[in-house]
């Protein structure tokens, strides 16, 4: 991990562009709540990949994770810029998402070699939440849209048992996983559940219809996301009959 090196490499992506405009309506996410999240563009690909060669040396760019053996930037076809934060703001690590229409490839990059010390929107848990734990940066993003504190792991693969201690020493009032509604998705979430309970937290569940996330749900749905905050009693009690529904798990 290479703080200087990600700090100089956000400081030179673009906080507004019409890429992030477009991600976000596609999305059903305000770009407010991108924007809070830190999310930017790598508008300029040339420009910011000299810059970094420049200042810290190709070597250097790869050793941080930022650029491949053939030494390119690696984000070239993926263009929207996910920060992970340390609790002091400080970006440590980077995810990003793949244009529309220009990658055949895979959806989502991540940094090479390297992995986030804490999860996805870190800096944003403070004592007495309700903390849902989801998959994906955009479906953390989704539920932050819905005014719901909400982090992500990088995958049900990408969970580090370390971070459910550290949510238990920020003192917050529960953890509610959010995973995908499939069998990989709700074994994490019941993995999750057992480890929270572990340290002592108090855990509930988001249930959601099978074969969706919380973005393919909530995403284009303002109805759907009115409905689930008046029915939406707490973490710990079944909300019914409109699904999804928090639940004691």
């Amino acid at each position: 991990m290479d703080t200087k090196v990600y700090e100089a490499f956000y400081s030179l992506l673009d906080t507004g562009h019409v890429l992030l405009d477009r991600f976000c309506d596609e999305r059903g996410i305000s770009i407010q709540v991108c924007k809070k999240a830190g999310t930017r563009v790598l508008g300029q690909y040339d420009s910011v990949q000299n810059a970094l060669f420049r200042w810290f040396g190709a070597e250097r760019v790869k050793r941080a994770g930022l650029a491949n053996q053939a030494g390119h930037l690696i984000f070239y076809a993926h263009r929207i810029i996910f920060p992970w934060k340390n609790e002091s703001g400080t970006p440590t690590y980077f995810t990003a998402r793949a244009v529309k229409g220009v990658n055949d490839g895979p959806k989502e990059l991540c940094l090479i070699g390297t992995t986030p010390v804490l999860p996805y929107n870190a800096p944003t848990v403070t004592t007495g939440q309700d903390i849902h734990i989801c998959e994906g940066n955009i479906d953390a993003l989704t539920l932050e849209d819905m005014a719901l504190r909400a982090v992500a792991t990088g995958g049900t693969e990408g969970l580090r048992r370390s971070w459910i201690g550290w949510l238990k020493s920020k003192r917050v009032s529960s953890v509610i996983p959010a995973y995908d509604a499939d069998s990989t998705g709700q074994a994490k979430s019941r993995e999750v559940e057992e480890l929270a309970r572990k340290v002592g937290l108090k855990v509930g569940r988001l249930f959601l219809p099978t074969g969706h996330d919380v973005n393919s749900y909530f995403g284009k749905g303002p109805t759907k996301k009115a409905m689930f905050h008046v029915a939406r009693p707490g973490p710990q009690h079944i909300m019914a009959p409109y699904p999804p529904w928090h639940g004691a798990a």
